[in-house]
């Protein structure tokens, strides 16, 4: 074996069992850190909405990837009820707090059940209802 042989890197294989569960373990740990606010007071929450908002994008589009579309869809949504109120609309941190506790249910859940998308619905419609756009 010349030296060019052993400067060549191995091949690398990709486990996409283990990449599922490295980004399913990110989406958790930065979930986590999200809900920790969720039992903040109305007011400090409201004021927490753009941080939050941009937290929980980052998480939805990782959640996605990672086969966990319920948690990436009601994380869209506290992004876009922060967004919502960025934009002058009413600040409702009961509906954020609802979405906080959404979140940390199908983050708890290991199946991809029916509940979890009537979950989602229904957050979809309580947005609707407040005029928040997507």
């Amino acid at each position: 074996m010349d030296d060019d042989e052993r400067a060549q890197p191995a091949e690398t294989k990709v486990n996409p069992a283990g990449l599922s569960f490295a980004l399913r373990t990110h989406v958790l740990y930065a979930l986590q850190r999200i809900l920790l606010h969720a039992g903040r007071d109305d007011e400090t929450l409201a004021a927490m909405s753009p941080a939050l908002g941009a937290a929980t994008l980052r998480v939805a589009d990782v959640a996605n990837a990672a086969g966990m579309a319920e948690v990436g869809s009601v994380a869209r949504g506290v992004s876009a009820l922060a967004e919502h109120w960025l934009n002058g609309g009413a600040v409702r941190a009961d509906a954020l707090r609802v979405h906080l506790d959404a979140l940390g249910v199908l983050a708890r859940r290991d199946d991809e059940a029916k509940v979890g998308w009537q979950v989602v619905s229904g957050l979809e419609a309580l947005r609707a209802a407040l005029g928040v756009s997507e």
